[in-house]
């Protein structure tokens, strides 16, 4: 895992967190989770791929 997390469209900085069968990422201001819509073949893969499509979410203006 080598990209950081863009905040959340609140403001707050949101964390990468395990789940039960997965990993998702939660913002503890707004109480948002977003889970992988498929599991890839390692952790690492799961994880990457779940940042690169929170980071690449719709723009909201924030560097």
């Amino acid at each position: 895992m080598n990209e950081e997390l863009k905040p959340c469209q609140c403001g707050s900085d949101v964390e990468l967190c395990r789940g039960d069968d997965d990993y998702y990422i939660y913002c503890p201001k707004c109480k948002l989770k977003t889970f992988s819509d498929r599991v890839y073949d390692n952790i690492t893969d799961n994880c990457d791929r779940l940042i690169e499509a929170w980071n690449g979410r719709i723009d909201d203006g924030r560097e």
